[in-house]
C-alpha cells in the first residue's frame, strides 16, 4: 500500500453501518412501544378483574347464610386477581427500569455513533476528493461499486449560508429554471434560516439521510445535479416549507390543516419510503418534506405522528402533470399508509390542482378507508410571503 493512501475497502461498508444502527433503534423502538401497550392492556384487564371480583365477593357477602361455598369461592377469586396483580406491577417495575436504560442508548448513544459515522465518511470523502487529481486515493476502493466518481456523495453543506451559496450556484448554471422566478431567490436566506431554526440538523440539507426503517433519502448536491429537477421546483420545496412554518394551510378537500409546530416538530427532506408493492416503474415513494411530530413525555421527546408532503410547483398556475405518474404515485403513498410508514400525505402547490389530481385523491381516499376517513390531502396557493 503508498504511504499516501488511506486503506479504505469500502464506501458501502460504511453506510450500511450506518444505515443498520438506524434500522434497529428504530426497530428496536418499536418493540418497546409495543412491549408498553401490552403492559397497558395487562394492567387493564387485571383492574377490571379485580373490580368484578370485589363486586362477585359483595355479593356473596350479602347472600353468605345461604351459600357459604359461593363466599369462599368469590374470596379464592379475588385473592388470585390480587395476586397476579402484584405480580404484573413487579414484572412491570422490573421491565421499566431496563427499559429506561435501553431508550437512553437508543435517543442518546446510537444518534452519537450514527453522527460520528457521517463525519467520518465526509473526511473520508473530502480525503478523495482532494487526491484525486495527484493520483493518490484509497487502497482497495473501485468507484464502479458506487456507479463510478460521479454517484460518489458529495460533501454536505454545514450552514445556512452554504446552502444558499450552493443553490445560487445552481440556478446560475440552469438560468432557464430560475430567471423566471427571481422572488424565489431574493427569499433564498430567510426562508432557508427559517426551515433550520426548526431543525438544525435537517436531514437532506446539512447531513447525509440514511436508510431509515424502510426510507432513504438524497442528499442535497444530488439532488440538484439531477437536470430532471427543475431548480425553481426545488426552491418552491423550501419556500413552501417555509410557508407551513409561518402560516400553514387548509386542505381543499375536507379542510385538513397542514402546519408545522417549530417547538415540537421536526423537519427532513427527500426521503424516500419503499412499500412492498409499488405499480409501474417507480421503486420508491418519496416525500419532498417529512414532519416528524414530537411529545414530549417522561423528561425525552419521542416520535409521534409522520407526516409526508410533496410539493407540486405549477408553471402556469394550473398543476396537472402526467396523469398516469400521479395515479402511480398516489397508488404507492396508499400502500405507505397501509403499511403504517406515514400517518398521512399532502401535496401542496402555489397554484391550483386539476380536476383529475383531485379526483385521483378522492379516489384513494375512499379506498383507504371506505370513505369513513381521509388521509391524502391537497392544498392550493401555498406561498411564502417573506418578511413578517
Amino acid at each position: 500500500m503508498n504511504a499516501n493512501q488511506a486503506n479504505v475497502r469500502s464506501f458501502q461498508a460504511l453506510l450500511e453501518l450506518q444505515s443498520s444502527l438506524a434500522a434497529f433503534r428504530s426497530e428496536a423502538q418499536q418493540t418497546l412501544d409495543r412491549v408498553n401497550r401490552e403492559i397497558k392492556r395487562a394492567e387493564a384487564w387485571l383492574d377490571e378483574r379485580q373490580r368484578h371480583g370485589r363486586r362477585e365477593l359483595e355479593r356473596a357477602q350479602d347472600n353468605s347464610r345461604n351459600d357459604r361455598q359461593h363466599l369462599r369461592h368469590a374470596e379464592e377469586e379475588l385473592n388470585a386477581v390480587l395476586h397476579w396483580r402484584r405480580q404484573a406491577q413487579e414484572a412491570a417495575a422490573q421491565y421499566h427500569q431496563q427499559a429506561v436504560r435501553l431508550q437512553h442508548f437508543l435517543h442518546e448513544e446510537i444518534p452519537k455513533a450514527e453522527s460520528f459515522l457521517a463525519r467520518k465518511f465526509m473526511e473520508l470523502e473530502a480525503y478523495r476528493a482532494v487526491n484525486a487529481q495527484s493520483g493518490a486515493g484509497f487502497a482497495g476502493f473501485s468507484s464502479a461499486e458506487h456507479g463510478g466518481a460521479a454517484a460518489l456523495p458529495a460533501q454536505e453543506p454545514s450552514s445556512a449560508e452554504e446552502i444558499k451559496e450552493l443553490l445560487l450556484q445552481i440556478a446560475a448554471e440552469n438560468p432557464t429554471s430560475a430567471s423566471c422566478y427571481p422572488d424565489y431567490l431574493q427569499q433564498l436566506s430567510q426562508t432557508v434560516a427559517l426551515i433550520l431554526s426548526v431543525t438544525p440538523d435537517a436531514l437532506g440539507l446539512l447531513r447525509f439521510s440514511p436508510q431509515r426503517d424502510m426510507r432513504a433519502g438524497t442528499i442535497l448536491k444530488s439532488r440538484l445535479a439531477n437536470r430532471n429537477k427543475s431548480v425553481a421546483g426545488f426552491l418552491y420545496e423550501l419556500l413552501g416549507t417555509a410557508a407551513l412554518i409561518r402560516s400553514g394551510s387548509n386542505a381543499g378537500n375536507g379542510g385538513q390543516r397542514l402546519f408545522i409546530q417549530p417547538e415540537t416538530d421536526r423537519l427532513d427532506f427527500s426521503i424516500k419510503f419503499n412499500p412492498k408493492e409499488l405499480p409501474g416503474k417507480r421503486r420508491s415513494v418519496e416525500a419532498d418534506l417529512l414532519i416528524c411530530r414530537r411529545f414530549y413525555e417522561n423528561g425525552q421527546w419521542i416520535d409521534g405522528q409522520e407526516i409526508g408532503v410533496d410539493f407540486k410547483h405549477a408553471l402556469h398556475g394550473t398543476y396537472s402533470g402526467r396523469l398516469k405518474e400521479f395515479q402511480e404515485q398516489v397508488e404507492g403513498i396508499k400502500n405507505v399508509i397501509r403499511t403504517g410508514q406515514i400517518h398521512e400525505f399532502h401535496f401542496v402547490s402555489n397554484g391550483r390542482f386539476s380536476g383529475n389530481v383531485a379526483e385521483v385523491i378522492s379516489r384513494a381516499n375512499a379506498e383507504l378507508a371506505e370513505g369513513k376517513q381521509d388521509f391524502i390531502f391537497y392544498h392550493e396557493g401555498v406561498i411564502f410571503h417573506g418578511k413578517s
